[in-house]
C-alpha cells in the first residue's frame, strides 16, 4: 500500500515527528566529557523528586485515515455467492463522460451498469464503466456476446475485479437505494448486489485489495466502511 501511495501520489494520513532537538543535544557533548556516577542512599534517593513527564499533543487538520486493521487483512469478508468477474463496456479519463455512458446505458435497458476507477499514474485516474457481476469469466463472455448481438456497442472485455467497499446490506432493494443518498461523495460508484437473503450495496469494483483501499481514503464517507470480496 505504501509502495501503491507513493507510485500515485495519494497522501498518506500519518505525521512523523523527528528527533532533531534530541540529536542537537547528543552533539553538544563533548567527546573528552567525563560522567561521574553518584549513588545516592536509599532514604535520600526515596526522598528524590521525580520529574514528571510531559506530553506533547501535535494537531493537525489533515483528514484521518482508516488503516485496514490487522483481523481485516487476514479475513475478508466474501459476499455470497462471490460474483469477481464484470464486462468493461467503456473507460474514459472524465468522470463526466463515464456518467453520460452510464446514462446512455440505462436509457438502453441496461440496469446493472456502474462505474469504478483504475489508477493509471499520479494525480490520474482511468474511469471503467462496468455491466453485471458473475461468478466466472465465462459467464461474462456468454453475457457479453448476447449484448452484442442485441446490437450494443461497447468495448465489451471481461474483467475480474474481486474486491469492492461495502456500504451496506439491507432486505429490499428499495431500502439499499434509500442508503445510497447518504454517500453524496461516491453516488457515481455506488451499485446494487442481491441473492435470496439480502441486497448489498457497494461502491467501486477493483483488481486488488490494496487498490480498494487507496480508493477508500480518498473519500470521508467510507472510512469506517469495510473491503469485501464481491
Amino acid at each position: 500500500l505504501k509502495n501503491l501511495q507513493e507510485q500515485y501520489n495519494v497522501q498518506k494520513q500519518t505525521i512523523v515527528e523527528q528527533a532533531s532537538s534530541m540529536q542537537e543535544s547528543i552533539k553538544s557533548v563533548s567527546p573528552g566529557t567525563q560522567f561521574e556516577n553518584v549513588i545516592l542512599p536509599p532514604t535520600l534517593r526515596d526522598k528524590a523528586p521525580v520529574r514528571p513527564v510531559i506530553q506533547q499533543t501535535m494537531t493537525t487538520q489533515l483528514p484521518i485515515s482508516r488503516p485496514l486493521p490487522a483481523e481485516e487483512i487476514a479475513r475478508i469478508k466474501r459476499l455470497i455467492p462471490s460474483t469477481p468477474y464484470s464486462i468493461r463496456i467503456a473507460s474514459t479519463g472524465s468522470l463526466a463522460n463515464a456518467k453520460n455512458y452510464t446514462l446512455s446505458f440505462i436509457q438502453e435497458g441496461l440496469n446493472d451498469v456502474f462505474i469504478t476507477v483504475e489508477f493509471t499514474g499520479p494525480n490520474s485516474k482511468q474511469y471503467i464503466v462496468c455491466y453485471g457481476n458473475y461468478q466466472k469469466e465465462s459467464e461474462a463472455n456468454q453475457k457479453l456476446l448476447e449484448l452484442q448481438f442485441l446490437g450494443f456497442e461497447g468495448e465489451f472485455v471481461p474483467v475480474n475485479l474481486p474486491y469492492s467497499i461495502l456500504l451496506g446490506e439491507y432486505r429490499t432493494e428499495d431500502q439499499a437505494k434509500s442508503s445510497q443518498r447518504n454517500y453524496t461523495d461516491v453516488k457515481d460508484y455506488a451499485y446494487l448486489k442481491s441473492n435470496q437473503f439480502a441486497v448489498a450495496s457497494l461502491a467501486g469494483a477493483f483488481a486488488s485489495e490494496d487498490i480498494a483501499n487507496l480508493f477508500l481514503q480518498q473519500y470521508s464517507s467510507l472510512f469506517d466502511k469495510q473491503i469485501v470480496i464481491r
